[in-house]
């Protein structure tokens, strides 16, 4: 081992949130180091979230061509995605030596004192940094009851090594990730069976946004299980036999679990850092660990991936690491679901707005009255803008339908900046363009913000 290396900041784990850290770090003249053991992208990248919406993408590309007329070609799919996947690792790396990230290959430990140990082909070399980011992500959770064996049951970062595809899957877990995968699974020619033992999808959303996807599934014919629980799976030649504890029985070819996920989070064992009852790293507003001067981005905090809300805990916890001490909102964070029908939501729902001390009105718009939908054919979809009653504020976005994740960034933006629902409702829109649905979204809720109380 050679001597003691100084940095400013050491980020460990090149994923979305890792990547993203490092980038602000540098950005506000921090030396920093980044250690990664396998590729850069991490989970989400090469076997996750991302890689569902390239093959979505790719889908979608082949149906605008006259390929789409054919049986897709699965197994040449997943390789275009893991080609593309590849690239984008590759260029990625290039970004960061470029922008004086010092990226390094192997694995990394705290080893006390403010040192970080990495240890890889080259050998070993010590860190001495007063500031560390743990992105160490997460990783499939296995149920004791429905092991994973390869055959039946799998984990959603399998699906990428499938050569075809079974006629009949079944995925447990309705978060974003069973959702985008159902979606993908349904376009590709299986029959997709949707299981959750909650009773609504999208919990936390605008309701009404469930309600919408819940229709353009039942459109796709993919079935969706809500609020049952799995009683038993048996295994019968060569396919499963599932009963649920509402009676329904039915058999399926595959099983794929997109349940909660397990942080990595075992070398953390004895560093000081507290952790949850799953393993999960405590943190606060700041992204800080409970072990002064380390913090802790992504899905090792124990929450759902998500692309979008870990590149910002990356950025969040470079600047608070080195003093530019701002918390983080995750409700400013867009939610964008890559799903038969898109649909993107920000900040916070109406019916919920009074627990953040908001007095809140919507304005909606149907999309399929907008000048658009008749230029284009048949459009199904909504726009809807929250406003504060005082501020005059828009303080929420929820929308479905073509159109709708573009849109939402400038919602996003307009949040952000503290823009008026009169904003919105004055903006230019050109024609034909689903923004006319932001516009008149916000128009129906100005028009109620403006009447007398």
């Amino acid at each position: 081992m050679s001597e003691i290396e100084s940095a400013d900041v050491v980020v460990i784990g090149g994923g979305v949130a890792g990547v993203s850290a490092a980038l602000r770090a540098v950005e506000l003249g921090a030396k920093t180091f980044l250690v990664e053991r396998a590729e850069l992208g991490g989970q989400c990248l090469h076997r996750g979230l991302y890689a569902i919406k390239t093959a979505l993408m790719r889908l979608e590309a082949l149906k605008e061509s006259a390929a789409g007329s054919a049986s897709p070609d699965v197994a040449g799919l997943f390789q275009t995605v893991k080609t593309a996947a590849n690239n984008i690792s590759a260029q990625w790396e290039q970004n960061l030596e470029k922008r004086k990230v010092q990226v390094l290959k192997g694995t990394g430990s705290l080893v006390g004192g403010g040192k970080i140990l990495v240890q890889g082909a080259e050998g070993e070399r010590l860190i001495q940094s007063p500031k560390t980011i743990l992105a160490l992500g997460s990783a499939p959770k296995e149920d004791p009851l429905i092991p994973f064996d390869g055959e039946t049951v799998f984990s959603a970062e399998e699906i990428f090594e499938f050569q075809e595809l079974p006629k009949n899957i079944l995925i447990q877990g309705a978060n974003r990730c069973g959702i985008e995968l159902a979606a993908l699974l349904n376009q590709l020619g299986s029959r997709v069976f949707l299981n959750d033992e909650g009773s609504r999808l999208l919990p936390g959303r605008d309701p009404d946004l469930g309600l919408f996807l819940e229709e353009q599934m039942k459109k796709r014919k993919i079935k969706s299980l809500l609020n049952k629980k799995i009683s038993s799976v048996f295994k019968n030649a060569g396919a499963l036999d599932v009963n649920l504890e509402t009676g329904i029985k039915f058999s399926t070819d595959a099983m794929i679990l997109c349940r909660a996920n397990k942080a990595n989070s075992e070398a953390l064992q004895g560093t000081g850092i507290d952790l949850g009852e799953e393993g999960e790293v405590w943190v606060n507003e700041f992204m800080e660990t409970t072990f002064k001067g380390t913090y802790a981005v992504g899905s090792l905090t124990g929450r759902e991936r998500d692309p979008l809300l870990s590149e910002e805990e990356g950025r969040a916890a470079a600047q608070n690491a080195l003093g530019k001490v701002t918390p983080l909102d995750s409700k400013q964070t867009p939610y964008l679901l890559h799903s038969n029908s898109p649909i993107a939501s920000v900040g916070v729902v109406c019916a919920e707005a009074h627990h953040y001390g908001f007095q809140a009105v919507e304005g909606k718009c149907d999309l399929s009255k907008l000048d658009f939908a008749l230029a284009k054919g048949e459009v199904v979809g909504w726009m809807k803008i929250v406003g504060d009653k005082s501020s005059k504020k828009i303080i929420g976005a929820h929308l479905c339908g073509p159109g709708a994740h573009e849109a939402l960034h400038l919602a996003a933006l307009a949040i952000r900046k503290g823009l008026s629902v009169k904003d919105f409702a004055e903006m230019t829109c050109d024609w034909p363009s689903p923004f006319l649905g932001l516009k008149k979204a916000a128009r129906s809720c100005w028009g109620k913000l403006m009447k007398p109380r």
